[in-house]
């Protein structure tokens, strides 16, 4: 085929007439239609080849094009960002969101029914809020929800309301004894101090949970607006980082300082952590 090729174009650039023989006529015009034939079926391959490249690339992975640098035309295939690709973590990094039961008004009691009802719509709101706003990011394909329930409150339907929402229960004492606290304000005034006095403590049971990789600890009648993956790859890629809190500037005193808002806290779980 080559060399038909070539003895074509030496005789056109010698000069083709009409005394050219026979053959060489019937040559020349049986060699074009097959060079474009060729050139056709070359074309039609490599578009084949491209087209099954990228089927076999998007389906490999998540809907996304993974393959490697294929110019067609000026466009370029290009494989997706490191900060975007799931490829990032073959394995999601697993995040738990926990919050605090401490205690359950008593069955038959004129409470009951509204707090069963409000910690089953607080609880899937905000489990809702998250799923929402995880969705998507590199930190929202291995999530968990976790209710520290009180031994004080085990057998309710409180907590039957918390799985039927969709969290697992996890029954828990108060990590410390009043009688144990060393700094003496504290010591005398947390049993009468807020809601739940000393069992709210058992927040700190949010450090136990050391399968996940950060603990997201959130009242239940709060909701998250926005996603937080600045704070989690923040917390995840500092080494020296173990908690993100905000402060409650909401309930501080004049000329005080303002304390940690136990409303919501990030932290690296740690038994170390959880034992000091």
């Amino acid at each position: 085929m080559k060399g038909s090729v070539l003895k074509r174009g030496t005789v056109l650039g010698d000069g083709l007439n009409d005394e050219s023989s026979a053959s060489t006529r019937v040559l020349n015009s049986l060699e074009e239609p097959k060079v474009r034939s060729d050139s056709k079926l070359r074309n039609i391959s490599v578009i084949t080849m491209l087209f099954m490249i990228i089927f076999v690339a998007y389906h490999a992975g998540d809907g996304t094009v993974i393959t490697n640098s294929i110019g067609v035309g000026n466009a370029s295939l290009k494989p997706p960002s490191p900060s975007t690709s799931n490829l990032r973590h073959p394995t999601p990094p697993k995040i738990s969101t926990a919050i605090t039961i401490t205690s359950c008004p008593s069955d038959g009691s004129t409470s009951h029914d509204s707090a069963v009802t409000g910690i089953s719509d607080g609880a899937s709101v905000l489990k809702h809020s998250v799923t929402r706003n995880m969705k998507g990011t590199d930190y929202g394909g291995n999530l968990e929800f976790v209710a520290f329930v009180h031994v004080g409150a085990k057998g309710s339907k409180c907590e039957d309301a918390l799985r039927w929402a969709g969290w697992k229960v996890k029954h828990v004492e108060t990590p410390i004894k009043v009688e144990e606290i060393r700094t003496k304000m504290l010591k005398e005034r947390i049993s009468i101090n807020g809601c739940c006095g000393e069992i709210e403590l058992i927040k700190f049971h949010a450090y136990t949970l050391t399968d996940s990789d950060a603990v997201l600890l959130m009242d239940i009648d709060s909701i998250l607006l926005k996603p937080i993956t600045p704070l989690l790859q923040t917390l995840l890629t500092t080494p020296t980082l173990e908690a993100m809190y905000t402060k409650d500037w909401g309930m501080v005193a004049p000329g005080k300082k303002a304390g940690a808002q136990g409303g919501f806290l990030l932290l690296k779980p740690s038994l170390t952590t959880f034992d000091l």
